[in-house]
């Protein structure tokens, strides 16, 4: 019995197979209807998901040039290695997040391949250096014959797996893990995760690590009221924060011409055990918050127009089902894929330059 075959292409260590394919034909056969549709959806979510990303990269990109931020918009996401923005992705949660968060996205791009009757050749997962990834194989032949709708339905899969299950991870924090986990801690201040690049904490000598443990001389026992204080703070106002081992004022910005004061700082509830199931509770709610906000932002990101991205071939062939013309179709993709190219690397680069 073979379990699939180990491969290397300088950096690159992939492991492929045809195990598991039946699981994704049975997904498909008891559940197709509703995934059909489903899908349909995912083709919407798709091209609105394009448009929302493009339009949040060119604007931090014109943000940048201008100077009114240099926060940048996009990281490479490492776990355990802090990212551009100062914020570090726990290395448990963050490696246990991108592995789920692949497998669903490949996942989705299988399950809809079947739906449709494209046949799926195999399936793996490997490394880029120390960057995980998963792939399926569709018949490429089938594919390409496939009516638009199921090209562009399987194409959106991946990336709206993603954010389908990011909702779902919300859901869940909200109304299953939040409520236990009321009566499984007590607050005993804010965890710093990270802050960002010229902004108010860290010009004050805030670090990630440190523990806030009061604001405005009130102590931290209630995350949500935290919350609304900080949100209720306008530019110039001045706030003392309370930590561990000092106490500083640090006076408001503003955050991209928001009315709302600004500091610049993530945070996590740092919380006391109350109950046996406590510290196990709070790994998986820290694990579903960065399933969250790593499924969002895979997502999304995938829905770029690049070619080698799903948004890519989402961009590609709905311009050939417009342009009759193959070569001016392939032109205009040529612009867009440019353009979106230097537009994502602007908003990684810019931020080092500036």
């Amino acid at each position: 019995m073979t379990f699939g075959q180990f491969k290397r292409h300088g950096l690159v260590f992939m492991w492929e197979t045809k195990k598991g394919l039946r699981i994704l034909d049975s997904i498909a056969k008891r559940f197709r209807t509703i995934l059909k549709y489903w899908s349909y959806l995912g083709i919407l979510i798709g091209f609105l998901g394009m448009a929302f990303i493009f339009y949040t990269l060119t604007k931090s990109v014109y943000t940048l040039l201008i100077g009114v931020s240099a926060a940048p918009a996009v990281s490479l996401v490492i776990p355990g290695v802090k990212m551009a923005n100062g914020i570090r992705v726990p290395l448990i949660e963050g490696i246990l997040a991108l592995v789920t968060l692949l497998f669903i996205h490949e996942g989705g791009h299988g399950v809809i391949s079947r739906v449709h009757n494209i046949k799926i050749k195999s399936a793996g997962a490997g490394l880029l250096a120390i960057l995980p990834f998963a792939f399926v194989r569709p018949d490429e032949k089938k594919l390409a014959k496939s009516p638009l709708i199921h090209r562009l339905s399987m194409y959106a899969a991946g990336p709206w797996a993603n954010i389908t299950s990011a909702i779902l991870a919300v859901l869940a924090m909200m109304f299953l893990v939040a409520p236990v986990m009321t009566g499984a801690f007590e607050t005993t201040g804010l965890e710093i995760m990270g802050t960002e690049e010229g902004l108010p904490m860290q010009e004050a000598g805030v670090v990630t690590g440190d523990t806030l443990l009061a604001i405005d001389g009130l102590i931290i026992t209630d995350y949500q009221e935290f919350i609304k204080q900080i949100s209720e703070k306008n530019p110039g106002d001045v706030t003392t924060f309370t930590l561990q081992d000092r106490e500083l004022e640090v006076t408001a910005t503003n955050n991209n011409n928001n009315e709302a004061g600004y500091f610049g700082f993530s945070f996590y509830p740092k919380l006391e055990a109350t109950k046996w199931y406590s510290n196990s509770l709070l790994r998986f709610s820290k694990f579903l918050n960065w399933f969250f906000i790593l499924s969002l932002g895979v997502g999304l990101f995938n829905l770029l127009p690049i070619p080698i991205l799903d948004g890519g071939r989402m961009m590609k062939d709905g311009i050939s089902a417009i342009i009759k013309d193959k070569i001016r179709a392939n032109k205009v993709f040529m612009y867009l894929s440019l353009l979106s190219t230097g537009v994502l690397i602007g908003a990684i680069v810019l931020p080092f330059m500036i």
